[in-house]
């Protein structure tokens, strides 16, 4: 499916509050995604030296290493959501989102702002 049509499927305009959201979850999710690209440019370093130091047949194995961790914490981070809404930070998102709503909602339970939930 070409890119412009994935966006059009998606759902209509977010409220503010959807957006803020969404905003939000990038802004964790971009910050998670800098931080392992921080980590891996030394390491891919250490991997090069390792590579051309360390005998072996396979001098780039250190590094296809390095390459299948970005993959797999590419597909953790899931930042643009290319890879479902069952990524692991979507699922602890979710769990986060979970838990406050609920807390919100018994508070105002408990203060007798809002009728008890069946």
């Amino acid at each position: 499916m070409p890119v412009d049509a994935r966006f059009e499927a998606q759902e209509p305009a977010l409220g503010r509050w959807g957006l803020i959201r969404n905003v939000l979850i990038l802004q964790l999710k971009l910050g998670l995604d800098g931080i392992r690209d921080f980590v891996m440019v030394p390491i891919s370093m250490v991997c090069l030296l390792a590579g051309l130091v360390i005998p072996g047949k396979d001098p780039g194995r250190y590094y296809e290493r390095l390459l299948a961790f970005g993959r797999r914490s590419d597909r953790w981070i899931n930042l643009f959501g290319e890879h479902g809404s069952d990524a692991h930070t979507d699922v602890y998102v979710r769990r986060v989102e979970e838990a406050v709503v609920r807390q919100y909602h018994s508070r105002r339970q408990a203060d007798g702002r809002a009728p008890p939930a069946d």
